[in-house]
């Protein structure tokens, strides 16, 4: 097996710094912090609206007009160097970024994210292409990305193979194929597993930038399974190839917990399906007219009907009347 990454760390260290860099709150958010430390009111509409905001910040894909790939051969090499564009959000100039970023979730990059000081800003100018070097767009990108992925997946297979891994099995989300390529970049963009454990609601957020998510069925433990499916197939491959660490120092985390809350809810409707349906079967029961005459023993035919929960207590006695006493 190679001994290579598909994420090169250093490179990715530079983008997540200019990143960083980049989030300066504006004007308005600055106020809004002052007005908090001083104890001012907050427009709680606007607090919301912010919060909705980020919310729905990764839930779409980048368009494919804003984005294509491009290979360049240097003289006397025998492979291939690929290269990722993006667009510019703001003055729709193409800059080259890293192979490592998940540019399907970039939907307001802009030049100022760049970790080129080059190219970092809208007023720069365009970075030109190689000698030779071939633009990859529309259909050619979409081929040249699923070369790129399953070149990924296998050498993620190899890895799990030659350490004794169980075999990678990919995983379902939602009826939908994970995509494994595209995780392990989400996850690395927010700093590796750690640091998105270490950020509430992180797991969440990478869910909603997926394409599992778009599907019309709710999956309500989508966090728990995208941790759990990380763990199970990528966390080892992130540790050795990315952090650089070795591999007997390595230690897979235990299958994460759920959360309490998360089982008091599933217990909850769980109970309530129960009650419903043992509430059905009693109300259809007290309203047909033999129900009365085998339940309610009465000599007279013009004897009043019995009550819903008469007939329920009823028919929980006969039930156990019926049932051997264990020897």
């Amino acid at each position: 097996m190679q001994n290579r990454s598909f994420i090169d760390p250093e490179l990715f260290e530079a983008h997540k710094n200019a990143q960083k860099a980049s989030e300066v709150p504006s004007g308005a958010q600055a106020a809004k912090a002052d007005a908090r430390m001083k104890g001012l009111e907050v427009n709680v509409d606007d607090e919301f609206s912010v919060k909705k905001k980020r919310e729905t910040e990764h839930t779409g894909t980048l368009a494919l007009d804003r984005i294509h790939s491009s290979l360049y051969r240097p003289i006397n090499a025998k492979a291939w160097s690929k290269s990722r564009w993006i667009s510019c959000l703001k003055c729709k100039t193409w800059r080259r970024i890293s192979l490592a970023l998940p540019f399907e979730s970039l939907l307001n990059w802009d030049c100022s994210q760049h970790s080129d000081e080059k190219f970092n800003d809208c007023s720069k100018p365009l970075e030109e292409l190689h000698g030779g070097e071939i633009k990859l767009k529309g259909e050619e990108h979409n081929k040249s990305y699923t070369e790129e992925k399953d070149a990924f997946i296998d050498h993620l297979k190899d890895f799990l193979k030659k350490f004794k891994f169980p075999a990678l099995r990919t995983p379902l989300l939602g009826g939908k194929e994970l995509d494994l390529y595209r995780l392990y970049r989400e996850v690395i963009y927010e700093g590796g597993y750690d640091a998105v454990v270490a950020k509430p609601g992180t797991w969440s957020r990478i869910f909603r930038s997926l394409e599992n998510s778009h599907i019309r069925k709710k999956i309500t433990d989508a966090s728990y399974r995208l941790k759990w499916y990380y763990v199970e197939c990528l966390y080892a491959y992130e540790q050795f190839h990315f952090h650089g660490k070795d591999m007997k120092t390595i230690q897979v985390p235990s299958r994460p917990k759920r959360s309490s809350r998360s089982a008091t809810k599933r217990a909850k409707m769980k109970l309530d399906k129960f009650t419903s349906t043992f509430w059905h079967q009693a109300k259809f029961m007290s309203s047909q007219k033999q129900w009365g005459s085998i339940v309610y023993q009465s000599g007279s035919s013009h004897a009043a009907p019995p009550s819903k929960i008469q007939c329920v207590k009823r028919h929980v006695s006969s039930i156990h009347k019926r049932v051997p006493a264990a020897s």
